[in-house]
């Protein structure tokens, strides 16, 4: 995935291109996704027709990761999508031959955009997990929210830790702030349960 950004990248946005905004490089050998939990980046993700018919036919995708729509930013349709094809048989893979322009618009380097991306991402997260871990769709659910939701809790009383602020001294605050609000979201949607 190339960025193509619409106007020169803020720092931030460039710091959390390939989580958040789909700007992966994964080198010049093709690889297969065997990680559990991990998927293929939705931007640029080719499906074949005949397996997402048998994805949502077999299973209650639809009604576990609903994926973005309009102004709503959960995310996870393309990482639940992966793991539901595996656990079909089918295998998924990193091509670096086909590349695409992932188009950037300076609205999406915004903090105010990051932080509701990173709140969807952490709902999509929460909301994705039904797909290959059995206690998220139990009342286990609630303990996983609420372990998150302690997490986001003594996040807020540490503040950045000190690893990021050396590694980011300038961005540790923002950078902190967007993963803090990814836990937030993973927290909520988990205590959703059974939705």
């Amino acid at each position: 995935m190339l960025p193509r950004w619409e106007t020169k990248p803020t720092p931030l946005a460039e710091a959390v291109a390939p989580f958040a905004l789909a700007i992966c490089d994964l080198g010049e050998t093709a690889q297969r996704y065997d990680a559990v939990g991990g998927g293929i980046v939705g931007a640029g993700l080719c499906v074949r027709r005949n397996v997402l018919r048998d994805i949502f036919a077999s299973s209650a995708l639809a009604n576990t990761v609903t994926d973005r729509k309009g102004a709503n930013l959960l995310g996870g349709g393309d990482l639940a999508i992966s793991i539901v094809a595996r656990q079909m048989g089918w295998e998924c893979w990193y091509f670096p031959t086909l590349q695409i322009e992932h188009i950037l618009p300076t609205s999406r380097m915004e903090k105010k955009y990051l932080l509701q991306l990173y709140d969807g991402i952490g709902r999509g997260q929460a909301a994705t997990r039904k797909c290959y871990d059995w206690k998220a769709r139990t009342p286990l659910a609630w303990l996983i929210g609420l372990k998150d939701f302690c997490r986001w809790q003594l996040g807020q009383w540490r503040g950045p830790s000190p690893e990021l602020c050396h590694q980011h001294p300038a961005l540790a605050t923002d950078l902190h702030d967007l993963h803090q609000k990814r836990t937030l979201g993973g927290a909520r949607q988990a205590l959703k349960w059974p939705r």
